[in-house]
């Protein structure tokens, strides 16, 4: 009997000192940090989350996660957002991750995130929009006036997808442009809409087969106009439209034209001559106002 017992507690000590033995050899590979086990973690098990404040920034932890394999690291380990070969640390659910934020790293805002962004745009304004006032009235734009810097102006064809379909009334007026093209959106150069522009030389038009409403003194004293040529499909041309424009020496009415106004052509140098079609609006107007005339 007292042989049995001496056995047994024999082997209650040695399972004591195997027991201690292996609790101290754990204790000391869990003091060293040294990783254990490496293993795949999907992101939906996964325990350890980055503890953020909401003055810091957001990255989008899910879609970095799924590209990493996971394995247990120590707590004072570090992740870099664009390191795929970084290891997170899979400690326990209350670790805190430390995140290093390369340079050029751009941070995402997480579904579930307080945090309000406003979305970028690379978008430039449009050049009309800057130097344009205007007006939109059904499926047609009206610039109202012109305020840029550029003195040979290349008027806009559109302006936020919409056709620019007449120059306003006094649009121009008095500016110090030197030439404008207008392109063949152009329906309507409203009254004085270029009147008193003392520096414009040039007029272009940028089709020859628009059709056009030259209106009521709208180019009125362009004292330094020499150069217009109307398009072919003009229809009209108000009263004193170029009244006053002292060197310009010559202008081609279009057959199409049916109207001219009175004064039309007032005050425009000595050598003004009318090109028309026989028996046209513009053979007629040189007619009643004996201007130079000669027929094409």
């Amino acid at each position: 009997m007292k042989k049995t017992t001496k056995i047994i507690a024999s082997v209650a000590v040695a399972v004591v000192l195997v027991a201690a033995i292996v609790t101290i050899s754990l204790f000391k590979d869990s003091e060293s940090g040294t990783p254990t086990t490496s293993f795949s973690v999907p992101s939906t098990t996964l325990l350890v989350q980055p503890q953020l404040t909401e003055t810091e920034s957001w990255f989008d932890w899910d879609a970095y996660i799924n590209s990493l394999n996971l394995s247990t690291e120590s707590e004072s380990s570090t992740i870099n957002p664009s390191d795929p070969t970084a290891l997170v640390p899979s400690t326990g659910p209350n670790v805190v991750i430390s995140i290093v934020y390369p340079s050029d790293y751009v941070p995402q805002t997480l579904p579930n995130s307080t945090t309000t962004t406003t979305e970028p745009t690379t978008k430039k304004p449009d050049v009309q929009m800057v130097d344009y006032k205007y007006t939109i009235k059904g499926d047609s734009v009206t610039i109202t006036s012109y305020f840029g810097s550029d003195m040979t102006p290349n008027i806009p064809a559109q302006i936020n997808g919409l056709p620019v379909s007449k120059i306003g009334y006094n649009c121009f007026k008095g500016s110090q442009i030197t030439s404008v093209y207008i392109p063949s959106t152009v329906h309507t150069i409203d009254t004085a809409a270029f009147s008193s522009c003392l520096k414009l030389k040039n007029v272009y038009f940028m089709s020859d087969s628009s059709s056009v409403d030259i209106g009521d003194s709208a180019f009125q004293n362009c004292k330094a106009l020499t150069t217009i040529k109307l398009p072919q499909e003009t229809l009209s041309i108000g009263e004193n439209a170029f009244s006053g424009c002292s060197s310009l020496t010559k202008l081609s009415i279009p057959e199409s034209v049916t109207a001219i106004g009175g004064n039309a052509f007032s005050g425009t140098n000595e050598a003004f001559t009318i090109y028309c079609k026989q028996n046209s609006e513009g053979h007629a107007a040189a007619l009643r106002n004996d201007l130079k005339f000669e027929l094409e």
